[in-house]
């Protein structure tokens, strides 16, 4: 059977156990139980009460109204901390259903001792993290930034500054730098212009003879930089230089050019995004990791699935293929 409406248990009675429903009937009032008065009254009010189906009326509307409204607004999650913290145990040899000893939340002392007064939680981790007296957090970020301006950073292993890395090749450069970044409230641009206007950014990158047996990777700073942009600022570059860049901040991801049928492999479909979309920054662009962009993962764009402090760059004949017939580069 079909309703168009809710039914009450009466009535659900009436279908399917109509034994139970002449069993209530035939109860004398002083015999009915709080279940029975309380079906009795659902029945009532579904079917008697004008004031009662007037109002679910107004409700279902105004609900209707509310999800209009709600429906097109994103939504995301957001974690919270639990009431009661889960305990986690060291696993043996990573087995998860062999827990052995337990294990509360901390951080490495050997770096930086956390302040008693935090909460040992996310909070209270970011707070040490971007604490002013943590050594290395300032000194990590500082050295990526070096990295992409320079090709090669101070501490070259950027993804290891412990034992197993290498030592940096300036230290007290690296010293200074992260003390203006936190200094100057950890302002990026700040401290992209304080390298960029330096002598050292502005040398001349062209190299000598002598210094190439000397010092062929740069790593003394006796020359400017001279290293190929990632994928990414490649092609914004080209945007930016021929006036196509459109320079819109936020927004969902666009659809620029790519070859047809390419989404297909996992069964998807691309819908080319018009000129709005076809011009935005790469960081814009919507990226499928079974399905990468063809354009930026050809100049050893990672395909995210693990994370990446230092790309590989190579130079092979397809990324002069891409600059010489990818038709955003035509059009720039």
């Amino acid at each position: 059977m079909v309703f168009d409406k809710e039914i009450s248990d009466i009535e659900v009675m009436q279908i399917s156990t109509t034994d139970k429903l002449k069993n209530l009937v035939e109860k004398s009032y002083a015999t009915l139980t709080d279940e029975d008065k309380e079906q009795l009254e659902k029945y009532y009010l579904f079917n008697y009460s004008k004031t009662y189906n007037e109002a679910v009326v107004a409700l279902k509307n105004d609900r209707k109204v509310l999800v209009d409204s709600i429906e097109p607004i994103k939504q995301i999650m957001v974690m919270k901390e639990r009431e009661t913290p889960r305990q986690s145990y060291i696993l043996d040899r990573g087995n998860y259903d062999s827990p052995t000893d337990s294990v509360f939340p901390n951080v490495p002392t050997e770096i930086f001792p956390i302040d008693g007064s935090l909460p040992k939680n996310r909070l209270g981790l970011a707070k040490w993290i971007t604490d002013k007296d943590n050594p290395l957090t300032a000194r990590v970020a500082v050295n990526r930034y070096w990295q992409n301006l320079f090709g090669r950073g101070l501490v070259v292993t950027s993804e290891d500054f412990g034992n197993q890395g290498e030592l940096p090749s300036h230290p007290k450069l690296l010293d200074w730098l992260a003390i203006q970044f936190v200094e100057s409230g950890w302002d990026v641009k700040t401290l992209h212009k304080t390298i960029m206007m330096s002598s050292t950014y502005q040398q001349s990158s062209v190299i000598s003879d002598e210094l190439l047996k000397i010092d062929k990777e740069n790593k003394w700073l006796a020359r400017g930089p001279s290293t190929r942009l990632s994928g990414e600022m490649l092609r914004d570059n080209a945007l930016y230089a021929s006036g196509l860049l459109n320079e819109t901040i936020g927004g969902e991801s666009v659809r620029p050019y790519q070859p047809e049928g390419l989404w297909k492999v996992n069964g998807g479909t691309y819908v080319q995004d018009g000129e709005e979309g076809l011009y935005r920054r790469s960081m814009y662009t919507i990226w499928k990791r079974t399905v990468p962009n063809p354009t930026i993962s050809t100049f050893d764009a990672p395909t995210r699935d693990l994370c990446s402090s230092r790309r590989q760059k190579t130079n092979t004949p397809l990324q002069a293929l891409v600059i010489l017939n990818d038709p955003t580069y035509i059009e720039a």
